[in-house]
Parts: C-alpha cells; sequence; structure tokens
C-alpha cells in the first residue's frame, strides 16, 4: 500500500518546489567578454566549514550546472550564465534568455565541438541551447515533451529526459519509461522511449519487480558506464555502456526510503547514495531529530550488486534554535565533492550540508550553512567552492574552509 499512499501524497505535493512548473522569462540575453581562465582553489584537507562569499544572483534558481568557471542557472526567468572563475567575484555573462524558462540544466559537449546547455522545461519540453560562446547563447531546438529533470549521458549527444509521476501515469497494464533525446543533429533531435520490464533480470540473473514509474533524476558513473534511475518508488542501476539501450542491473527497494528522489554512485561505484524527498516535500516532515529517518539520506553497499546492503543514514543537524519555517525539510540535489568521502546537498529550508560518509554507517555533518529565507534546491561542488541554487535567495557562493 505504500505507492499508492505515495502517489497521493505526491498529487497533493504538486504546487510545492520539486513538481512545480515555472513560467518563462522573457527579457533579451545580454553579453559580456569571455571569462578567464579560472583560478585554481585546492579542497582543504580537513574541510571544516563552509564561508559565505556572495550572492550573485537574486532570482528564483530550480537548478544549476558549474563548470570550467562558469555557472549555468534554470529557473522561472530563463536560462542565466555567470563568470564564476573567481568566486569571490562571480559576474553575469548572458540572460535570462527569452523562452528558457525551466527547473533543471545539464550541460552537452557535442562530437562536433559545439557546448549546448539542455534545459528541463516542465510542459515546454527539453530545450536546447548554444552556449559555445558563453556571452552570446542561442536557442537551437525544443524537443515537446513533458521533463522533469534531464540528464547528460557522458560522451555522448545523448540526454535521458525524468517525467516525474506527476507528468507521467502508466495507463492499466503499462509499464514505466523514460524518454532518450538523441542530440546527434541539434537542429533534428530524434526521440526513443527505453520502457522499464515489470520485472527486470538483475546481476545474476535475479528476478526484481520494477515499480517506477520513470526516473525521477538520473546521475552517471562514467568509468564504470553506470547510471542511477530515483525513480521515487525505487533505484535502480543501469549498464549504459549503449547509451540508446539501456540495461536494468539492480532494483533497490528499500522501506526506509520512502520517495527515491535523488541517487549517486560513488567511492569508486561500490557505495550508492539515494536521498528521500518524503511525500514530495509539500506533505514532508519539518526539521526534527537526527533519530528520525524520514526524508534523510541513505548509503548502501553495492560493491556486490547482486546484494545491495544498507549501511546507514545521515539526517540533517538542525537544532531547536533554529526551528523556523522548517517545512519542506527533505533532500533535494546534490554532488560528490571530488574524490573525497563527502558530499554537499541543498536540503529545502534547512539549507546545505555537507556529509562526511568516511563510515558510511554512521555518517556525519562537516559543515552547514543555511541563511533567512533559505529553500535551497541544489548545491554543486567545484574548485573548493559550494554553489548553491535556492528558489528564495538565488545563486549563492560558499567557499570550503
Amino acid at each position: 500500500m505504500r505507492l499508492p499512499l505515495m502517489l497521493l501524497l505526491l498529487a497533493g505535493a504538486a504546487l510545492a518546489g520539486c513538481l512545480s512548473d515555472p513560467d518563462d522569462g522573457g527579457a533579451p540575453p545580454t553579453t559580456g567578454p569571455p571569462p578567464p581562465e579560472p583560478a585554481t582553489y585546492p579542497l582543504p584537507d580537513p574541510v571544516t566549514e563552509m564561508e559565505f562569499l556572495k550572492t550573485a544572483d537574486t532570482e528564483p534558481v530550480d537548478g544549476l550546472w558549474v563548470e570550467d568557471g562558469v555557472a549555468y542557472l534554470s529557473g522561472p526567468p530563463g536560462l542565466r550564465i555567470y563568470d564564476v572563475s573567481d568566486p569571490g567575484n562571480a559576474s553575469l555573462l548572458a540572460g535570462p534568455v527569452a523562452e528558457t524558462g525551466s527547473r533543471d540544466v545539464d550541460l552537452l559537449h557535442h562530437p562536433d565541438g559545439r557546448l549546448f546547455a539542455v534545459l528541463a522545461r516542465a510542459g515546454a519540453g527539453i530545450g536546447l541551447v548554444d552556449v559555445t560562446d558563453p556571452t552570446r547563447p542561442e536557442v537551437v531546438a525544443n524537443v515537446a515533451t513533458s521533463s522533469h529533470n534531464i540528464a547528460v549521458v557522458p560522451n555522448s549527444a545523448i540526454v535521458y529526459n525524468s517525467r516525474s509521476i506527476s507528468a507521467h501515469v502508466p495507463q492499466p497494464g503499462a509499464t514505466g519509461e523514460v524518454d532518450i533525446v538523441d542530440f546527434a543533429d541539434p537542429s533534428s533531435p530524434a526521440t526513443t522511449v527505453f520502457r522499464f520490464p515489470a520485472v527486470a533480470m538483475t546481476v545474476g540473473g535475479v528476478p526484481r519487480l520494477v515499480t517506477a514509474t520513470t526516473c525521477h533524476d538520473i546521475t552517471f558513473d562514467p568509468d564504470r558506464q553506470r547510471a542511477a534511475c530515483a525513480g521515487v518508488s525505487d533505484t535502480m542501476v543501469w549498464d549504459v555502456s549503449d547509451p540508446l539501450a539501456p540495461q536494468i542491473l539492480q532494483v533497490v527497494d528499500w522501506p526506509g526510503n520512502q520517495v527515491h528522489h535523488g541517487a549517486w554512485i560513488v567511492q569508486n561505484g561500490t557505495l550508492l547514495i539515494i536521498g528521500d524527498e518524503f511525500a514530495g516535500a509539500a506533505a514532508g516532515p519539518v526539521c526534527s531529530s537526527v533519530d528520525d529517518p524520514y526524508a534523510a539520506l541513505w548509503f548502501f553497499d553495492i560493491s556486490d550488486l547482486m546484494t545491495p546492503l544498507p549501511l546507514g543514514y545521515y539526517q540533517v543537524e538542525y537544532d531547536s534554535a533554529q526551528a523556523q519555517n522548517t517545512a519542506l525539510c527533505t533532500t533535494h540535489f546534490g554532488t560528490p565533492v571530488e574524490d573525497r568521502p563527502l558530499f554537499v546537498i541543498g536540503w529545502y529550508t534547512a539549507g546545505t550540508v555537507l556529509v562526511d560518509y568516511s563510515d558510511p554507517t554512521s555518517p556525519t555533518q562537516v559543515a552547514h550553512y543555511r541563511a533567512d529565507g533559505t529553500n535551497t534546491w541544489e548545491a554543486r561542488y567545484w574548485n573548493g567552492h559550494v554553489f548553491t541554487g535556492d528558489t528564495g535567495r538565488g545563486l549563492e557562493i560558499l567557499r570550503l574552509r
């Protein structure tokens, strides 16, 4: 009965940050000089705190990507591009770009040498924007579909589209599915559908029930050509050596995790991290006790993928003195920190949390940042810094110390 209840809760959460769909902005793009070569900021050892540097953009940010000294922001106003080569002096390169209001962004390094921003534009489709010159973004294509989150398969021109269960409910007898969009020809993308089997033959020939109706979010382990699909009711590990034909290797359906919102494969492919967005966040709990596993970050040993083993969980440390505006207190989006056993994640109204999982049976908090009005959608590590996309405060930049 867990899945029907969850579907009901998530349907009611359609107005929450995770399940909402932004409107497009209409402002013309701005231009500026190309960003300089970024300086190197070595990651300290040990890391003990996150120091606030600046708020670079005050408009809502519903997703971000940071690479090579450039930050790409998605959100209701449209795509914005920032030079963050010197994080303490971040500056706008372009945007907001008209008709690109979105809720997620990823980068596609095309085989022809061009660079594209891929946008999840909710009911407006999947947008493709040429950002080879980040000061002059140009909308190239839009794929008509419903898009909740998108993920570019590394070293390819292929994008996996996660629709979210608010937009995709299979007909009776049908199974879950995701769109596979091939941008080999950026101006004329080709779309196929990966339909999940009702029962997957996982590694070792073990049959496992697949309950996911679609992926909510997908991340990659490029060294092993694997992907993790967080599918709300379960998490799947895929073989993506042929990105046009993924194969399900394992299904993790852990009753301690109510909504499989995000999943990440780390530690040389031996550890799976799953974030629980309990009840789609809108009906989720307030920040309460570290002894309460709801809406937590879970850790699984997948060194033997035949038998994933739950190891432990991290729950945000949020004391009673901070207990105000603490609804929507669940995990959301985050990233690993280099090759360290560190993970940084946006935790909605609880802010940004840096977690040490060197002992995954008992993960601990390294640092925590929260300002008034915080509603942190995503936290991304790059070059000694953490970049946070916040639906209330915009783009904030933190230095690891």
